[in-house]
């Protein structure tokens, strides 16, 4: 059930905090939402990293992470993320990596933008300069779809209905079916 995940993230939580105790790190407790705090002391060099399991702390500018931390002797455990390897190897900076949020969905709109091919939204991006991407999606976003014309189309012979007017069947044939 929920209250049983949760006592057992609030156990893992205190393991981790007394173990961060005893190797003599600070660690600062929130009773609620931390990413962008956590993110904002990390950005600003106040802190090494940050301890979550939620992504969106990249979003709010976090520079590394540590994910996955377990307390169990047995099978220590600590990932390690830096946004300047994310970033170069994916060619994600942190607007492109904003704009994936927004799309897919996020805490602060679950449902997304649209539903569209992960791989696809990753090429899009990828022809976005970087620092740029919000920008180019506010732009995205603004553009009704009544601004764009529809082609208009070709006039057609309202008898054999092939390309061209009546009249210029009339006069000079069908080139399609004479």
């Amino acid at each position: 059930t929920n209250d049983t995940s949760r006592s057992r993230f609030g156990y893992i939580q205190r393991e981790c905090k007394e173990m961060l105790d005893t190797l003599g790190i600070t660690t600062i407790t929130s009773y609620g939402e931390a990413e962008a705090g956590c993110a904002s002391l990390n950005c600003l060099n106040l802190v090494d990293g940050c301890v979550t399991v939620d992504g969106d702390v990249f979003l709010y500018g976090a520079k590394k992470v540590y994910r996955n931390l377990s307390t169990d002797p047995n099978n220590f455990v600590c990932q390690e993320f830096v946004v300047d390897k994310i970033e170069s190897s994916l060619n994600l900076s942190r607007d492109k990596m904003i704009v994936m949020a927004i799309i897919f969905g996020c805490d602060y709109l679950p449902e997304g933008l649209i539903s569209m091919n992960r791989e696809c939204i990753v090429k899009l991006l990828a022809s976005w300069p970087n620092g740029k991407a919000v920008k180019v999606l506010e732009e995205w976003i603004e553009t009704e779809i009544t601004d764009v014309a529809p082609p208009s189309r070709p006039a057609h012979c309202s008898i054999c209905k092939h390309p061209g007017s009546l009249r210029s069947h009339s006069k000079s044939g069908c080139n399609y079916c004479n």
